[in-house]
């Protein structure tokens, strides 16, 4: 992940949305990213299913504290 621009900014968004407080739902992420809406799902599934992202209760997605702190 990460190695092409979409997965960078797609988890650019992610993390904007943790560090304004406000973590965003995968429909505000598309919007945010400029990228369509059902592409963002998936990655974000592909993501969460490595680790590299989380889901909270409510649908918006965060990155793991633990990936926050990590080398």
């Amino acid at each position: 992940f990460g190695t092409d621009a979409p997965d960078t900014l797609l988890l650019l968004a992610v993390m904007v949305g943790q560090l304004e407080g406000r973590p965003m739902p995968a429909a505000k992420l598309a919007d945010y990213a400029g990228q369509a809406r059902p592409t963002v799902i998936r990655r974000l599934r592909e993501m969460a299913a490595a680790g590299i992202v989380e889901q909270l209760p409510g649908g918006a997605f965060q990155v793991p504290a633990d990936r926050l702190n990590s080398p």
